[in-house]
């Protein structure tokens, strides 16, 4: 008797087990930052991109390379907001405009930067998966930092900046489970100056392997307005597409890896004369392993 009721047991617990992983097949995958107070996690992210702008006759090419690691900590979760410290671990950055222009030192200001920059940590604020603030850039500069240096800081670690740098990363997730073929949208607005630009991605759940979700991506840009440079008024529009794929924890949400390629077009109007734009990117993400 003793035998035949641990047999039953046994039959019922694997019943329960497949009644469980049914469920969860039922009802889907819940992707999900899980952002609880004290989690930890990294993000590193290397962009290559190629330009090329036709004007006045002369084609230009220009590439522009970037290494930045950030390491996350959650200070504080509530309803209202999560608070994050992100620490940059590694910032690389550097530009090849393919001729000298007059009175450009931008690789200088880059190092200026990255090297205040590394070690140096901020704190931003995430509410419904966008940064609402931006605090503690006085550290990323030191007292002896030049103007430009410091412009550069300023500009770059915008909460507008912030969300073109990590929007995605907050932002790709469902608002529901989702089984295995399903597809979101999901739409990333990003200010450039007074140029608005939008990203609208569909995600979709293309598999689901040793507690990894694997996730492709297709996304459409398009964005138009207008800048100053250099007291000269510019229209911008552009276009493109932006294609790859991600891999996120199913227990924490977070991301494992992830890569994808930007194709844009750009037409540019000052002085009444167009100049087309190229622009092609790769990027490549490396989270929790």
């Amino acid at each position: 008797m003793k035998k035949i009721a641990s047999i039953i047991t046994g039959i019922f617990s694997i019943l329960l087990i497949f009644s469980a992983c049914t469920n969860n097949s039922k009802d889907g995958y819940l992707l999900k930052m899980r952002l609880a107070k004290g989690d930890t996690f990294i993000n590193n992210i290397k962009m290559d991109m190629d330009m090329a702008i036709s004007m006045m006759g002369m084609d230009q090419k220009m590439k522009m390379m970037m290494d930045i690691g950030s390491h996350f900590q959650v200070l504080d979760s509530t309803n209202s907001g999560q608070q994050l410290k992100l620490t940059y671990t590694n910032m690389k950055m550097k530009m090849d405009l393919g001729m000298k222009m007059p009175g450009a030192n931008t690789d200088s200001i880059m190092d200026a930067t990255s090297k205040n920059a590394v070690g140096k940590s901020i704190i931003i604020t995430v509410k419904d998966n966008i940064v609402t603030n931006v605090s503690g850039m006085d550290s990323l500069a030191f007292t002896n930092s030049t103007a430009e240096s410091r412009a550069a800081v300023e500009k770059m670690f915008t909460r507008e900046n912030m969300n073109q740098t990590f929007g995605m990363m907050f932002n790709m997730y469902p608002d529901k489970p989702v089984k295995v073929g399903d597809s979101w949208e999901k739409i990333n607005e990003v200010e450039l100056g007074m140029m608005k630009m939008k990203i609208k991605t569909t995600y979709t759940l293309s598999g689901v392997k040793d507690g990894l979700a694997e996730l492709t991506m297709n996304g459409t840009i398009d964005s138009n307005g207008s800048m100053t440079q250099q007291g000269m008024d510019m229209k911008i529009d552009m276009g493109g597409t932006q294609k790859g794929r991600m891999t996120v924890k199913l227990a924490t949400g977070y991301i494992y890896k992830g890569d994808y390629d930007m194709d844009i077009t750009a037409s540019m109007n000052a002085m009444g004369q167009k100049i087309p734009m190229t622009l092609k990117g790769k990027y490549t993400i490396t989270g929790n392993q």
